[in-house]
């Protein structure tokens, strides 16, 4: 790929390149507090990145284990009125700090679920289901304590179909995202092109966006034969064929929250070729564009400020923090990278 780089300087912006983390970091894996200080964690890592509001690492949190501020993977991280909760998936419990670290208890979940969002109410888990039980695919509203539960959503299964880029299978995987005052969550559901607005709240489903595109369920004998017709052709030819029937793959690869309180959808599962769309809190489209891998490197907004996943040194992941302004027409406005 032809990264073409952006430089984003800001006079009192920084960039952290030795984190020790080599897998990409996603929007979950990052928590900002009101003080500026970035949290970051990794089921690769069984501990939690501290930085400053300077870009100064200090002392990591948590540790190995499932002893009293321990976890075996930290999967979802987020910070609320001065807590920083960490979710260990594989134990079925949230770990709670404060804001520097210190340990102040755990939070049990009845019934694990593999991901988990903090909402102003409480908490909304996705719980998968178990055909040989019958048990169907649901998102979950508790309380605090993951008590009082409410069923939201439910539906069969995750889902393939066909990607007419490359005639192969994809699997069609759930996305969240929750606006910055708590009170509301966007799901999108797996098998069609349909987010649903949930008032968690009201406790209610509030509307949801569809959009009438076709959807081509993988059959693997399709696709051989599709793919075979391609490789007939060979080279670009087959690249450009494979790239004409965008609409034929309405899965929904990231969902986001911007600052300004629209909602970013990511369309595609491919970022050089995907599409993003932005909508108000109403589900009102209010523009499309194409989408740049950008998009997907921001992992958090605070008080007018961007943190963005960089390439560092020798493969790191990097953080860095730039003005909003400054890359803000870049997300949905311009096909440049950062890098």
């Amino acid at each position: 790929m032809l990264w073409v780089i952006l430089l984003l300087a800001s006079s009192d912006g920084w960039r952290v390149d030795e984190t020790g983390l080599f897998q990409p970091l996603t929007r979950r894996h990052v928590a900002v507090s009101d003080r500026g200080h970035i949290y970051i964690s990794h089921h690769t890592i069984k501990y939690v990145i501290h930085i400053d509001e300077h870009g100064k690492r200090l002392a990591d949190i948590g540790g190995t284990g499932n002893g009293p501020g321990e976890f075996i993977s930290s999967f979802d991280l987020f910070i609320d009125n001065g807590v920083l909760y960490v979710h260990d998936f594989w134990m079925g419990k949230v770990v709670c700090f404060d804001e520097d670290g210190h340990f102040q208890k755990k939070l049990v979940q009845p019934e694990p679920g593999l991901r988990l969002v903090k909402v102003k109410a409480g908490w909304v888990t996705l719980k998968f289901g178990n055909k040989e039980q019958q048990v169907q695919s649901r998102l979950v509203l508790t309380d605090e304590n993951f008590g009082d539960p409410i069923t939201l959503l439910t539906w069969e299964k995750q889902t393939q179909i066909a990607s007419p880029y490359t005639f192969q299978p994809v699997l069609d995987v759930c996305q969240i995202t929750v606006s910055g005052d708590g009170e509301i969550v966007f799901f999108y559901k797996p098998g069609s092109f349909t987010i649903y607005k949930i008032d968690v709240l009201e406790r209610k489903l509030v509307t949801h966006i569809k959009s009438n595109e076709t959807v081509i369920p993988f059959d693997h004998d399709w696709g051989k034969a599709e793919f075979a017709k391609l490789k007939k052709k060979g080279g670009a030819a087959a690249s450009l064929q494979s790239m004409s029937l965008p609409e034929a793959f309405p899965t929904i690869s990231d969902l986001a929250m911007s600052p300004n309180g629209s909602l970013w959808v990511e369309k595609g599962n491919q970022p050089d070729l995907a599409v993003i769309r932005e909508y108000d809190m109403h589900a009102k489209l209010l523009k499309e564009k194409d989408s740049v891998a950008l998009f997907r490197r921001v992992l958090a907004f605070k008080h007018g400020w961007v943190y963005l996943a960089v390439s560092g040194k020798d493969s790191e992941i990097g953080i860095q923090k730039v003005r909003w302004e400054t890359c803000a027409k870049f997300i949905l406005d311009n096909p440049l990278l950062v890098d």
